[in-house]
């Protein structure tokens, strides 16, 4: 019983540990994104190898960098839907 017991135990552990690193690495997350000034836009490459925008909503916006690519290939088409549509759009800001 008892060799089970340490058993268990030893298993558990590990995951106790990985899961204490990661709230670590959460919080360290959460606060450096905290201390950035608000409107302020930054960008970084995400574990998974995405553009990661952030200061734009909450949660940032990640796209791979052939999607970026892609957007950015029609941004003269977007600004001009944009300027199209203005008066239907919803503002987040004033334009």
């Amino acid at each position: 019983m008892t060799n089970t017991l340490s058993l268990r135990s030893a298993r558990v552990l590990p995951d106790l540990n990985d899961q204490a690193q990661e709230i670590e690495r959460l919080r360290r997350q959460i606060a450096e994104l905290q201390s950035q000034p608000k409107g302020r836009v930054s960008f970084k490459v995400s574990e998974k190898g995405c553009v990661s925008i952030y200061g734009m909503n909450m949660r940032g916006i990640h796209l791979y960098a052939s999607q970026w690519l892609k957007i950015l290939e029609h941004a003269d088409a977007i600004r001009a839907f944009i300027e199209a549509n203005k008066s239907s759009l919803a503002w987040k800001e004033q334009p």
